[in-house]
Order: structure tokens, then sequence, then C-alpha cells
């Protein structure tokens, strides 16, 4: 999912969610995520920040 920070201008919240550590770590491996991500996404970004939560 994809959220605009309410009240603030260009903040954008990406929430995924994935079965296990491994599931995560197996997608951000994944050739497609290197060219999609972190070659074209990435560098367009002026903050970034990864938080990992526990489904309760």
């Amino acid at each position: 999912m994809v959220h605009a920070e309410a009240g603030e201008a260009g903040v954008i919240v990406l929430y995924e969610q994935y079965t296990d550590r491994a599931a995560f770590e197996a997608h951000t491996a994944a050739d497609y995520f290197d060219e999609l991500i972190v070659k074209t996404v990435r560098p367009l970004l002026t903050d970034r920040t990864v938080t990992f939560a526990d489904v309760l």
C-alpha cells in the first residue's frame, strides 16, 4: 500500500507485508528490485527509512 502523509507534501509511506524476513530478503535480492528500486527510485529520494514491524 502507498500513502501520502497527511500535512506533509512529498512524503510517501510505502507499506509492504512479507511472510517472514527471508521473503523480504529474497525480494530485495531479485534482479527486478535492483533495476527498478535501487537504480531508478532511490536516486529520486531525499530520505529513506525502513522499519520492520510484527503483526499483532
